[in-house]
């Protein structure tokens, strides 16, 4: 995790998500929506999409957000 705390520090988003990542396994919801706020903020996809998730399982253990998703394109 040493490593990936340096390379987090020089702007590698890869690592950044990393921690992220290991922050949402471990349990703690907080920290990985800090890693991954930060990732995305730089414009990485898979933390904008990790984030995404981060939240819909927070609304969805909280009673949110059960209904039925929007369709994903509209119909011609």
């Amino acid at each position: 995790m040493r490593r990936s705390g340096s390379s987090a520090r020089t702007g590698d988003t890869a690592a950044v998500v990393g921690l992220g990542v290991a922050a949402a396994r471990s349990g703690d919801v907080a920290a990985a929506e800090v890693w991954y706020r930060a990732a995305a903020d730089r414009g990485d996809v898979d933390a904008m999409f990790s984030l995404s998730a981060l939240h819909q399982g927070a609304r969805r253990a909280s009673g949110g957000g059960t209904g039925p998703s929007p369709p994903a394109r509209p119909t011609p």
